[in-house]
Parts: C-alpha cells; structure tokens; sequence
C-alpha cells in the first residue's frame, strides 16, 4: 500500500490513518487489525469535527468510558508483564482493628480510603527500597467480598526482604508472609516463571481490573514502579500471512494475531501490504 494511503490532509491539518497497530514483545508480536481505519493528528492538529459528532461525544455514555479505561489498563498491565521478569506475587491486606494491633502488632488504617492506602503502602516500598535495594512491582486494588474493604494484589521482582514461611501451602508451593510488613497480613507464592507462564501470569493480574473494582487518586486502576520495559510499537506494520499465526483472537472492533518471534519467518512469506478488513 503506498504511504500517501496513510496520510490524511484536512485544512493545514495532518493525520496518520491507522490501519493496525504492531507489538513487538520479547517472545512474540502481537498484530492488532481494526475492522474500521482511525486517524490519529499530529500534535499541531485537530481531528476534524462537526457539531453532531462533538454532541455525540458529549453524550458518550460513563459505561462506554468505563469500558475504554479498563481495555487501556489491561492492555497496560500485559505489555509490562509480558516485556518484564516477575518472581512474587504478593496479596497485601490493611488491618482496621485494634484487637489485630495489639494482638499481631499490626498498625491501624481506614481499609476503605484506597488514597489512604496506597500511602500507607509507598511507604512500606520506600523503606524495604532504601534497605533492600530497588525491586520492581505492578499493584491491583481489589474490594474485599464485604464491597468497602481494599487489599492489593502485587507483581513483585527482585525484592530481598525477609519471608517467613506460614505453614500454609497452595498446591504443594510453600505461602510466605513478607516479615517487615505491619500494615496488615500479606502473603507471597514465588513465580517460576518459564516463557509458557508468561501470557497466563498477565491474564491473572488482569482479572481484577474490573469495573467495579476500587480506584487510586486520579482514577488510576493500577500502580507501578518506574523503568519497566515496553513492546516496540508501530503502525501499519508489513504482517505476515494468517496461516503463520499461532493464535488468532476476533472482536467487534478489531482482530488479534500473535506470532511467535522465534519462528523463521522466509522472506517469500512476507507480504508487502498491510492486512487490513
């Protein structure tokens, strides 16, 4: 396809019409298709508009931007875990009472405040950082089953803090409880993760991005650490034909195909336009 076939001029303004979006994680690619083009301006442009459309986005309903923010943050999570190494995943709860302060020594906090909360924390982190060292970490709020309550569940790498064994275990794998944490009870499994579990640890973090689920300040749904690695993204990409793919997911809007990067992929077997609907 040529390139002006993804230019689009309107006025003095210019814009990239998409096609599919690209992702280059270190195991596969992933090929987002849309079944509709979208343009995406320049950072002097403006989408053209007219007054029917622009009170049609006025009256976009909550659940249409509800739904777009959980797709965003789920997608988020995946490119992290997917780009990202993970050794723990850690369930961290906030005690709000006394009897649990005097008899475990546990601080008390308003388990209902997720601001709150995620101070309470960044200040753990903050601490086991400065004696420990830097560690990497993805947090998920979840309400408790009583719908006030807040716990978070983590993604953890590298942490070398103390762990003390429960005496619990889950499916022959010994629960740890991370010694230094006075907030409330945590609990930690070890990840051994091989490049099967990669896909399936993502899917597990995300399921409790819902739209029912506790938000931070700002409306965030999910917290994490600085640096992480993300997908190489770009737009339009030459893809290679469907019967190369491994996995091929269809929506309403869009269909997915994931090629695994360390196939050999011939030369001949490249297309030399975009597959687009």
């Amino acid at each position: 396809m040529p390139e002006d076939e993804f230019k689009y001029t309107s006025g003095s303004s210019q814009f990239e019409i998409i096609y599919s979006i690209s992702k280059q994680y270190p195991h596969k690619t992933k090929h987002v298709v849309y079944n509709k083009p979208y343009l995406v301006p320049d950072k002097n442009s403006k989408l053209p508009t007219n007054n029917k459309k622009e009170k049609n986005k006025k009256q976009s309903s909550e659940f249409q931007r509800v739904d777009r923010s959980l797709r965003r943050a789920k997608s988020e999570i995946q490119d992290i875990v997917l780009c990202n190494k993970f050794d723990m995943f850690a369930t961290f709860t906030f005690n709000g009472d006394e009897k649990n302060s005097k008899k475990f020594g546990y601080t008390v906090h308003d388990r209902q405040d997720p601001s709150e909360l995620k101070r309470v924390m960044s200040n753990w982190l903050k601490s086991q950082q400065k004696t420990h060292g830097k560690f990497d970490y993805i947090i998920v709020p979840e309400y408790h089953k009583d719908g006030k309550s807040v716990h978070f569940h983590a993604l953890l790498n590298g942490y070398s803090g103390l762990l003390a064994d429960s005496g619990l275990k889950d499916k022959g794998q010994i629960i740890w409880n991370v010694s230094s944490y006075k907030a409330g009870h945590s609990t930690i499994k070890i990840i051994h993760q091989t490049t099967d579990d990669i896909g399936r640890l993502g899917s597990y973090v995300t399921k409790y991005i819902t739209k029912d689920m506790p938000l931070f300040a700002g409306k965030k749904r999910y917290w994490c650490s600085r640096g992480f690695d993300r997908p190489i993204k770009t737009h339009n990409s030459l893809i290679p034909p469907v019967d190369l793919f491994t996995n091929i997911y269809r929506t309403e809007f869009y269909t997915i195909y994931e090629f695994p990067n360390w196939m050999p992929l011939p030369l001949d077997k490249i297309d030399q336009q975009p597959l687009v609907h």
